[in-house]
């Protein structure tokens, strides 16, 4: 059934996309994140996301040829795009590569499935009604997540997970439930609990600032609520760190009377939060994950709950900025070359010192060598200015921080998010805001 069913979505996506290339935009959305990420189709080996967006590139160029006349694209987004697949396919090269026919094929992929939907938003979203519907999408999706994250919290079972699990071949657990020293966690529409993390980590700035912008103002305050709910629920510290990080930084910058309302109704809350999470037994499970994500860098109190079984603690984090360098010791300049991290996880084998390259550090330093630093220093502040369209704003600043924040704690892995949301941001100030 789960397998006919993605065959079905290929085919309705078509149809809108026929109709209105952004009905096809936000199918893509719904599918990429309400679906588990390795549901694959009946045929040839190929995930549904690969499908849907290539169906997709097909009928934006079938629009464009035929219907519109014309291809539409922000030059500089697709030249700066262009130089980062050039760059690294020409690094790969000069690099210590290890399989260069695996890593090509991981750069494609990569092309396909991460900056492929940023250069097809580009060319799709045109007025105000595409990007407003987008974002009612977007924050429909954002309730869907949270609110079904809660409900196989209570449920301790996940069994939309279940029933997607006849659609691939990637043997993986579906059970929400996972005894840890951290009790069991919510995994919600995602392949795992990191997933979500990542999806509560990009989407909470995002959504923040639409409610700045007064976009949907009401809905987009209460997706921020159960953004948080969920994060304490998917129990992954990078993803609260990054909210309190988010915080912090917001108040910061805010000027004195935000600051001083949002004190007035968030030290309330906190404070019966935090009595309500050190007093009743029941929640002990969030407490210590409150504790060692506030205390991630003191390895006695983070061992002490954790019983020594708590995954990256902060002597293995500091090795995975300073190992990384050993390791491409034979080519400090240029790394062992893009796609390096994944091939090297393919092959079943964890690394002895840097195990699944959990952070951006060393993903970046081994595949891209000493280089990594001004590829990303370029990436990043590329972003900023793109999506702040040439004029300072605290809210794409706070996006670009506290994603860097996310891709420190657990690698980089949803670049297409990433990308979207930035476009998302730049198209709301120059079509909504006429800048």
């Amino acid at each position: 059934m789960a397998q006919i069913l993605t065959i079905i979505i290929i085919v309705v996506m078509l149809l809108f996309s026929f109709k209105n290339l952004t009905y096809g935009l936000c199918i893509f959305l719904i599918t990429r994140i309400l679906i588990p990420e390795n549901v694959r189709l009946p045929f040839g080996n190929i995930s549904l996301n690969t499908g849907i967006i290539v169906s997709l590139f097909i009928m934006t160029i079938f629009h464009s040829i035929v219907i519109d006349g014309k291809i539409r694209c922000n030059k500089n987004f697709y030249l700066a795009i262009s130089a980062f697949c050039i760059y690294c396919f020409f690094s790969l090269i000069l690099s210590d590569y290890s399989d260069f026919k695996s890593q090509i094929g991981y750069l494609l992929q990569f092309i396909i499935t991460d900056l492929l939907p940023a250069l097809l938003a580009l060319s799709i979203i045109k007025n105000k009604n595409d990007i407003l519907l987008i974002v009612k999408v977007f924050l429909a999706i954002c309730y869907i997540v949270t609110l079904y994250s809660i409900l196989s919290y209570i449920l301790q079972n996940n069994p939309y997970r279940l029933f997607w699990s006849t659609a691939t071949t990637v043997t993986n657990k579906v059970s929400t439930v996972e005894k840890y020293w951290y009790g069991d966690f919510t995994t919600s529409t995602f392949v795992s609990s990191n997933s979500l993390g990542y999806f509560i980590g990009l989407s909470f700035p995002f959504v923040a600032f639409l409610y700045d912008k007064n976009i949907y103002g009401k809905y987009s305050k209460f997706a921020l609520v159960l953004l948080a709910i969920s994060a304490l629920l998917g129990k992954k510290r990078t993803t609260i760190v990054v909210l309190i990080c988010y915080g912090l930084m917001w108040f910061i910058s805010a000027d004195l009377k935000k600051r001083l309302k949002y004190l007035a109704y968030t030290i309330p809350i906190i404070v019966t939060a935090l009595i309500a999470i050190f007093s009743i037994p029941s929640l002990q499970s969030i407490r210590n994950v409150v504790v060692t994500s506030l205390f991630f860098w003191n390895d006695n109190v983070y061992n002490s709950i954790t019983m020594g079984n708590g995954g990256s603690d902060w002597t293995l984090r500091l090795r995975q900025i300073s190992y990384p360098f050993i390791e491409i010791k034979r080519n400090i300049l240029f790394g062992h070359g893009f796609g390096w991290c994944s091939w090297y996880l393919s092959r079943g084998v964890i690394h002895p010192k840097l195990f699944g390259f959990e952070t951006l550090i060393a993903q970046a330093i081994c595949e891209f060598g000493l280089m990594s630093f001004l590829l990303y220093t370029f990436i990043f502040v590329g972003l900023y200015k793109f999506a702040s369209v040439n004029s300072k704003n605290k809210y794409v600043l706070l996006f670009v921080i506290t994603s860097i924040i996310q891709m420190l704690g657990t690698g980089a892995i949803y670049w297409y998010l990433e990308l979207l949301l930035i476009i998302f941001m730049r198209l709301i100030y120059v079509i909504l805001e006429k800048k």
